[in-house]
């Protein structure tokens, strides 16, 4: 994965592009996201709202996956590890309540992100501990990387 997507999968590209890497797109929906699974990446999701690539989603069940940004992160990673891959990039902490989870987004000069997802600790004001691990990583616009509802309207 990388800020805005993965090297296959950007934000901002068409819906219909994602057919070059064997989806077939379904009719973009006036409101909400069409979510893809990816062919050969079963923990990869793309996302996609009103003909345009939002970016791509990387969870798991068990807590750890193989997929991975560019500098190694990937879920089941700690906190520590993402501040210390990211020290470069801007990073900004916060809470979000109705998910009860912390994020910790990361963002590039150009505008896109990568977010990573923490179980909450309902203090917006204390930062992910260290030793807390991803649940999950959102890359592509700051939206999507924050864990907003970008799919519900």
């Amino acid at each position: 994965m990388t800020f805005g997507g993965t090297s296959a999968i950007q934000a901002g590209t068409t819906e219909a592009s994602l057919s070059t890497v064997g989806i077939t797109p379904s009719a973009p929906k006036e409101h909400g996201c069409n979510t893809y699974s990816i062919p050969g990446a079963s923990s990869l999701k793309a996302i996609a709202a009103r003909g345009k690539v939002l970016g791509v989603l990387a969870a798991s069940q068990g807590g750890s996956s193989s997929v991975h940004t560019a500098e190694g992160v990937r879920v089941g990673s700690t906190a520590a590890e993402v501040r210390q891959a990211y020290r470069g990039a801007q990073l900004t902490e916060s809470y979000q309540g109705l998910a009860s989870t912390n994020v910790i987004l990361a963002t590039d000069s150009a505008g896109q992100a990568i977010g990573f997802e923490f179980e909450g600790n309902s203090d917006a004001s204390n930062h992910v501990d260290d030793s807390s691990t991803v649940r999950s990583i959102r890359a592509g616009t700051p939206d999507l990387a924050r864990g907003f509802e970008v799919c519900s309207g």
